[in-house]
């Protein structure tokens, strides 16, 4: 029964793909499952870059400086 239910929706995707997005109310949940989708890989994307970027500047600095930075001096 559930291939039977997915291989309905994959034809319904396929039929909502040819027409104008805003067109059908039956097409509208799909393509706000789409823009939610795009939405979360472009925050991955962003956090992806934000922490590459993090580690690149992390391993220019030497052991000594991470340290400091990380444990201050108690006097």
């Amino acid at each position: 029964m559930e291939s039977k239910c997915q291989a309905v929706i994959q034809e319904l995707r396929k039929c909502c793909a040819q027409y104008p997005k805003g067109r059908s109310v039956v097409c509208s949940g799909f393509e706000k499952e789409e823009e939610e989708k795009k939405a979360q890989l472009e925050l991955s994307s962003k956090i992806n870059n934000t922490l590459t970027e993090c580690l690149n500047l992390i391993e220019g600095v030497s052991e000594e400086d991470k340290l400091l930075q990380l444990w201050p001096k108690v006097l």
